[in-house]
């Protein structure tokens, strides 16, 4: 069985709604929300959303590392 490092991994930059821990952070996530939900389709997921996607695309694992304000680094294994 190979090690998570062998098997390599997915690499998402983007909004993990309620990972970062701070109010302001959370005050502007929602500002991103609203922001992005007027130009386009799209919308931010909190960690159980992405979970769910993950699952549904046949992963088995991640990692969420909250970086670069109010983005994160999600790390998501086969």
């Amino acid at each position: 069985i190979c090690s998570r490092e062998q098997r390599g991994k997915l690499i998402i930059i983007d909004v993990v709604v309620g990972s970062h821990s701070q109010a302001t952070c959370h005050e502007t996530q929602m500002l991103f929300d609203l922001f992005i939900s007027t130009i386009t389709p799209g919308w931010e997921r909190d960690e159980k959303e992405w979970s769910e996607l993950f699952k549904k695309a046949g992963f088995r694992d991640y990692k969420v590392t909250s970086v670069l304000d109010i983005r994160s680094m999600i790390e998501v294994f086969p």
